[in-house]
């Protein structure tokens, strides 16, 4: 018995030493720079070291922290020994007072549920017993007729009585239930993803003096980011644009970020920064069916973007044209629907962070959750095809945060930017947005905006149609020298003339002299597009069939002002040399024979209609079927 008393007072002097030892030190987050996915943290410290080995533990941290990415300044003479990341299971998340707030009011309304239906099912277990027993009488024992009344009379008025209180306690228990979905939905939002576990870094510190350090802590996270939002505003088509460009921070690291110096980085430095290798290509014989290869859509310029509740988009064939009955399903669930005649699809999120694209005969996609209106190309499963075709590709290497890169070094730009933002510094790959004010983002589900530019953007107003795949017209900004204000990929609302019009997408991630952006459509304009009658003819010569097609469209404009219209339709072309298409009838559009696409540029003036035709004949082989 003493050896081991002996023994628990050595083990106890020992945890007791290392203990202190491992100084836990306190730590405080001062600047975050929030990329688009993901975050670099900046903590500071104040140390006192002793001549020798000093251990420290930095406690209370985020779970999420990329171990690679730590680094520490401030260490003046002294030397790291050693540093090293952990998760401690013991130490808990230092909850808030709303939290707390909630989490005592989410006790109190399941308590009171409790009691309630402890209620009820004494009352179930009562009127259990009551008609157990309604048999009264007996062989041997006669009741009178006055007691037998009395008996009924009582067994009635509590019956009764138990289905009344049966009622409110329902009612009560339904508006209780009402009440603890309330709350756990706002504790939900306040919580975000709960992290119980705490991260910890362990610093070995080797001094020859005592002195204090001032530390600063430097790691990057997960669970953070930020995406931009814009407000298009257009007062008519004689005034510029007026945009509003607006950042939407997120974060569910585990720890609150309270009155933080913010920068707002374009950069992202989770993508993979390794370059491609470029090997020789060696040809030799093949036998069997060799099929074209597909090269996927890199989904590194698109970024997830967690506040996306619903989806809408069309999709498409590599020639434009809707696919009907593609499955699109969020990624990991069951939460799937189709696309419609049209190609159209509408989705609600409710988890999940993409959307899977998938059809007989196509490569099947998946793309991250980015904006609320996804349009998808699908592209043509190599598996399907038996031809050999050689086809020549080209691939962009712009990325989101990335925006056309500037081969110098870092510009600052003058100390007033906007009352927003004090500086915007522009690097040879980033664009870095330093935001004046100090801010508070709390670590739950909810999104910081903050409005970090404005701009007036001179543009050419044009309508624009492709009666072929959509009759509606959309009236369409085009925006010259577009690179300056380095948008990046993201939803935008419309507002014309003072009305809210919908939303489109901005997607500055183009190799075109202008950026084109759709303000929405135009129901004063109308487009029809038919197939004449008389030009559905069929004939034979020889072994050839030949087929003749015209169209006609009429264009009406019931506006009391005059528009410039830009329109467009296509005529087939040939990738088969028995297939041949000839005797083009385009009028006064303008036709790329190679593309196969009409133009027209039209000045339509009010309350006018217009009318555009255009036809030609298909000739292939009269054993062969075409689809037309």
């Amino acid at each position: 018995m003493k050896n081991f008393f002996i023994t628990l007072v050595i083990f106890a002097t020992a945890l007791t030493h290392a203990t202190e030892n491992q100084k836990k030190t306190p730590s405080t987050i001062e600047a975050v720079t929030v990329y688009l996915s993901g975050a670099q943290i900046q903590r500071t410290a104040i140390i006192n070291v002793q001549p020798g080995i000093n251990e420290f533990v930095f406690n209370n941290l985020s779970p999420d922290i990329n171990e690679n990415s730590i680094q520490v300044a401030g260490l003046k003479n002294t030397i790291i020994r050693s540093m090293n990341f952990n998760l401690d299971y013991l130490e808990k998340k230092v909850l808030s007072e709303e939290v707390k707030k909630l989490k005592n009011q989410l006790e109190i309304l399941l308590s009171k549920r409790n009691s309630q239906e402890n209620i009820l099912l004494g009352l179930t277990q009562e009127q259990d017993i009551l008609n157990k027993n309604q048999h009264i009488n007996s062989d041997k024992t006669l009741i009178s007729l006055e007691r037998v009344k009395e008996i009924s009379e009582y067994y009635s008025s509590r019956i009764s009585a138990i289905y009344d209180q049966r009622y409110l306690i329902e009612l009560k228990i339904k508006a209780l239930d009402k009440e603890i979905v309330t709350t756990e939905k706002e504790l939900q939002k306040i919580q975000g993803d709960v992290k119980e576990q705490r991260g910890t870094i362990k610093l070995k510190i080797d001094a020859q003096n005592a002195t204090n350090l001032g530390l600063v802590l430097t790691y990057n996270i997960e669970n953070a980011g930020w995406f931009p939002l814009y407000d298009i505003k257009a007062v008519s088509t004689e005034k510029p644009l007026k945009l509003t460009y607006k950042a939407n921070i997120y974060q569910q690291t585990g720890c609150d970020w309270k009155n933080v110096k913010l920068v707002l980085s374009t950069g992202d430095p989770n993508t993979n920064n390794t370059k491609p290798v470029l090997t020789p290509k060696h040809l030799n014989f093949a036998y069997g069916n060799i099929s074209k290869k597909i090269y996927p859509i890199r989904k590194s310029i698109y970024k997830y973007n967690p506040t996306i509740k619903q989806v809408t988009g069309i999709v498409k064939d590599q020639s434009g044209g809707p696919i009907p009955g593609v499955n699109v399903i969020v990624a990991g669930t069951s939460n799937g629907t189709q696309t419609d005649f049209d190609g159209a699809y509408t989705l609600d999120i409710q988890n999940g962070k993409s959307i899977t694209y998938s059809y007989i005969g196509f490569q099947s996609e998946s793309i991250p959750i980015h904006a609320s209106m996804m349009n998808v190309t699908l592209q043509t499963d190599p598996n399907e095809l038996d031809e050999v075709v050689l086809v020549g590709y080209a691939t962009k290497t712009k990325k989101i945060g990335k925006q056309r890169p500037q081969f110098h070094t870092s510009e600052q730009k003058p100390t007033t930017y906007n009352n927003t933002v004090t500086t915007k510094e522009e690097g040879i790959t980033a664009t870095n947005f330093q935001i004046t004010k100090k801010h508070t983002i709390k670590s739950n589900e909810e999104v910081t905006v903050i409005e970090i530019d404005n701009f007036d953007m001179p543009a050419d107003y044009e309508h624009y149609v492709a009666p072929e795949l959509n009759p509606d017209v959309f009236l369409t900004a085009k925006i010259g020298n577009w690179e300056q204000y380095d948008l990046l990929s993201g939803d935008a609302s419309i507002y014309f003339e003072g009305t809210y019009a919908g939303k489109t997408y901005i997607n500055p991630l183009e190799t075109t002299d202008k950026l084109i952006i759709s303000l929405g459509i135009d129901p004063g304009v109308i487009v029809k597009r038919k197939l004449l009658d008389n030009f559905k003819s069929k004939s034979f010569i020889g072994t050839t069939k030949a087929i003749d097609r015209a169209y006609e469209i009429s264009i009406k404009n019931n506006k009391s002002v005059p528009v410039n219209l830009i329109m467009e339709d296509r005529i087939p072309v040939t990738q088969n040399k028995e297939i041949k298409i000839d005797d083009f009838q385009v009028g006064d559009a303008k036709f790329t024979a190679k593309k196969g696409i009409l133009n027209w540029k039209l000045d339509l003036a009010s309350k006018t209609v217009v009318k555009k035709t255009f036809s030609y004949r298909v000739k292939y082989p009269k054993n062969q079927q075409i689809n037309l």
